[in-house]
């Protein structure tokens, strides 16, 4: 007779040092001393790579030299015993314990007939007969080439069959659960299609794939978007563009026209012009996961050779195993940076991940940055065409459409002399203006505005309590200081407020807690932009020669030179005329729009 020997974890190792290594000797020479056969499952637990610096390191080593020893005794010896080890993690094994075993690779021998077999054996069991085993092994094979895995096992195929089986039983429970368990219900037969396949295999982890790094993980940020075009201010010449692009991306019916569309956009820009909220926008309208990676967290802390590029591999896998979905690569200058694209590893890891994507991928990768000239030009080459570049608003109108969206947000606690136009006008006569400054500025506006609110609230309940009233107030000074001036202003309107009665319903936000925003973030840089453009605004227009700065609509700038006289307002002639070429310091002679320059001089 044989016997079968099983050998656990919890059966080696220990806590007291050295006892671990002990009770392995003694279970493996029992072992070897009778007919057996030896079963060490999850091998890697007891004979993965350790670098033996800390003490339960050195523990490990010590038993992986004891399970030498004994395999030279086996080997060597006369001893009927078989060793079976199984792990999923062949690699992380020590390689001198893997020269004195003999690898057996199971999926080695698995061909199609096989899992064909597996899937009718169980479409057989289920009852679902309705199905055709061949649509429902092509799906599942599908699956394992859009998660780039080496292949399908049976037990990938019971397990997708496990969870379609437990997603239809989840509403009978259900329903169970509300009859109370009531006799006399008829078994419910349960029924399944190829969709639900489809549903079940993108939800099963597969059993060849690898957890990803900690890193990737802790880095990514999965949402379901709820925005829709209309939170989109200005970029009317490339919003619509970019967003039917995308959409095309998803659209199964262009594959039937032959339509390979690229999958991977690229979204230039200054910072805080709506390039992340495009993006969302997509995933919205195209009813998609949303993923969203900044690229210094995935790359920082890497601690070993090769890691930055396993954390690549680890998030494009992840990606496509959430598929349909758009990955957002934020801050792609940390990952496309191309200071030596000959070396750089992780650049030639990205560029591969980003040439294996393909349109039945159903994955669209968005990448944005500030700092186009980092980009590698290679790497730049495979996001063509699809090269955005998101610019700020170009005039007032557009300007006034990203006002009135913040704007709207706040529409209940608004007085009726704050529109979007007047706003826009105090942000352009004061501020450098950017979507962002503007979104920060709103909320600053708000956060004014309740504050008083709370500062009254707060003197009212400390009056009524009798209690701490002069701490409150010094607590509360600049608040109540606002508030006051504030409360004057609707004594002068005709509205009698007292403090102690102010709330959100007869209090409003005024053009004073915008104009005290934008004072309190413009900051001293701005200010002395601002003072010092408005110092070379001339009191009266004079004829000669007018500098100016100007800014390109990608975003370029330089001084413009205008040569243009003054003249008397004559009937059907305009006050200005050009008299010379216009001209940029910084880019040499080139050709600007008659209306540009006209306005341009009108400004002087």
């Amino acid at each position: 007779l044989v016997t079968p020997v099983i050998l656990k974890g919890s059966d080696v190792y220990s806590e007291f040092y050295g006892k671990s290594t002990r009770q392995l000797g003694r279970f493996l020479d029992y072992a070897s001393s009778v007919p057996s056969v030896v079963y060490i499952d999850e091998f890697q637990s007891f004979g993965r790579k350790v670098r033996g610096e800390t003490g339960a390191e050195i523990e490990d080593t010590r038993i992986q030299d004891e399970l030498n020893r004994w395999l030279d005794k086996i080997v060597s010896g006369k001893s009927r015993t078989i060793v079976v080890v199984a792990t999923n993690a062949y690699e992380k094994i020590r390689e001198d314990i893997r020269r004195r075993l003999t690898k057996v690779g199971l999926n080695d021998g698995v061909t199609r007939e096989m899992l064909l077999a597996v899937v009718q054996d169980a479409l057989k069991r289920e009852g679902w007969l309705n199905l055709k085993a061949e649509d429902v092994l092509d799906l599942m094979e599908r699956e394992v080439t859009v998660r780039r895995r080496a292949s399908l096992t049976p037990s990938d195929i019971q397990e997708i069959f496990r969870e379609v089986r437990k997603s239809k039983e989840a509403p009978l429970r259900e329903k169970l659960r509300e009859s109370r368990g009531a006799l006399g219900l008829e078994r419910p037969k349960i029924s399944a299609n190829i969709q639900d396949f489809s549903v079940a295999a993108r939800n099963v982890k597969l059993y060849s794939e690898q957890e990803k790094s900690q890193e990737v993980v802790d880095a990514v940020y999965v949402m379901k978007p709820k925005v829709n075009r209309d939170d989109l201010g200005g970029l009317h010449d490339v919003k619509n563009k970019i967003l039917n692009h995308i959409a095309l991306a998803f659209n199964p019916s262009m594959a039937e026209l032959g339509h390979q569309s690229n999958p991977r956009f690229f979204l230039m820009g200054p910072p805080g012009t709506g390039k992340t909220l495009l993006a969302m926008v997509a995933a919205a309208e195209n009813n998609v996961g949303f993923i969203k990676v900044r690229g210094g967290e995935l790359m920082s802390g890497a601690n070993y050779m090769g890691d930055p590029e396993k954390r690549v591999k680890d998030l494009f896998g992840l990606v496509r195993q959430k598929s349909p979905c758009i990955l957002l690569l934020d801050e792609a200058d940390a990952i496309f940076w191309g200071g030596d694209p000959s070396s750089n590893k992780i650049l030639a890891q990205v560029k591969a991940e980003l040439s294996e994507i393909r349109p039945e991928d159903r994955v669209v990768v968005i990448a944005t940055s500030n700092k186009e000239q980092l980009i590698d030009q290679a790497t730049r080459d495979r996001f063509e065409p699809n090269i955005y570049y998101v610019h700020p608003p170009l005039n007032d109108t557009e300007w006034t459409e990203v006002v009135g969206i913040h704007l709207r947000k706040l529409q209940h606690y608004l007085h009726s002399e704050v529109d979007a136009a007047k706003v826009t006008k105090m942000f352009r006569r004061q501020r450098t203006l950017s979507p962002r400054g503007v979104s920060e500025t709103v909320a600053e506006a708000h956060r004014l505005w309740a504050s008083e609110i709370a500062a009254a609230r707060a003197v009212a309940d400390s009056v009524a309590a009798d209690k701490g009233v002069q701490s409150v107030t010094s607590r509360y000074q600049e608040d109540i200081d606002r508030l006051n001036q504030a409360l004057k202003v609707y004594e002068q309107e005709g509205t009698r407020l007292k403090q102690s009665e102010v709330n959100q319903d007869n209090y409003k936000i005024r053009l004073s807690h915008f104009q005290q925003a934008i004072s309190s973030l413009e900051s001293l840089e701005d200010r002395e932009h601002r003072e010092i453009a408005e110092a070379l605004i001339l009191p009266q227009a004079i004829p000669g020669v007018t500098y100016g700065l100007y800014t390109s609509d990608r975003g370029s700038g330089g001084i413009l030179t205008i040569q243009c006289t003054v003249r008397p307002i004559n009937p059907g002639e305009r006050h200005f005329s050009v008299t010379g070429q216009a001209s940029s310091m910084m880019m040499g002679q080139t050709s600007v729009p008659d209306d540009s320059v006209l306005q341009s001089a009108q400004n002087a």
